[in-house]
């Protein structure tokens, strides 16, 4: 029963995995359709942007009597979508950068769903310490950090588009992704590559029990 029980388990993991990755695919060809154009005919780009306030407070009545209740405003985020009237006004490095890191964004956590797509699959087949499953954590390993790291540079290379812009109401702007997300996804990884070594152990220690065998 115990048996049966993991085995479903991992089958459904390996099923929800497939249908994280349909969907991220199916979002990341919409996102091309966007861009440029192909569903509507309106080629844009959009994102999040963090608008910097004035840092003025807004002071209000303490609930308990005494003094007062300082709220400040320092940052707010913004989705901004920038439409263009043809795709050649799209063709240019800022917005085509702009583009790029999105898709790598979106690229690297595709690439996460299916290694860890195969690795369910072949848990549930009894492949278990084997060097496709250690390889395939490595990827993962890898392309964490990657995603955070292509989005601060999408949102970084956004907001540099936005402070261009003549009419824009902003003390200034600043990228919605932080370089906290890079750091913690960094350590996220770390935390992974040491699976790894735990994976590499049981994969070598298998291989001298099937030797004994």
């Amino acid at each position: 029963m115990e048996s049966t029980l993991k085995i479903t388990l991992l089958r459904v993991l390996h099923y929800v995995f497939m249908g994280l990755m349909v969907a991220g695919i199916a979002l990341f060809v919409l996102n091309q359709g966007n861009y440029f154009g192909i569903t509507d005919g309106q080629p844009s780009i959009q994102g999040w942007v963090t608008a910097v306030g004035d840092h003025q407070p807004v002071t209000l009545p303490n609930p308990e009597g005494s003094g007062a209740l300082n709220i400040y405003n320092f940052n707010q985020q913004q989705f901004l979508t920038m439409e263009f009237a043809s795709r050649s006004d799209l063709f240019k490095p800022r917005y085509l950068g702009y583009i790029l890191f999105q898709n790598l964004a979106w690229l690297f956590g595709i690439l996460v769903l299916y290694q860890m797509l195969r690795i369910f699959r072949n848990l549930d087949r009894g492949v278990t310490f084997q060097p496709e499953n250690i390889r395939r954590v490595r990827y993962i390993a890898f392309m964490i950090p990657a995603i955070p790291l292509a989005a601060f540079l999408a949102s970084r290379t956004l907001a540099g588009i936005v402070r261009a812009l003549p009419g824009y109401q902003s003390l200034g702007v600043k990228p919605a992704s932080s370089v906290e997300e890079i750091v913690f996804s960094g350590l996220i990884a770390l935390l992974i590559f040491a699976l790894v070594e735990i994976f590499q152990r049981g994969a070598h220690l298998q291989q001298e029990q099937d030797l004994t065998v």
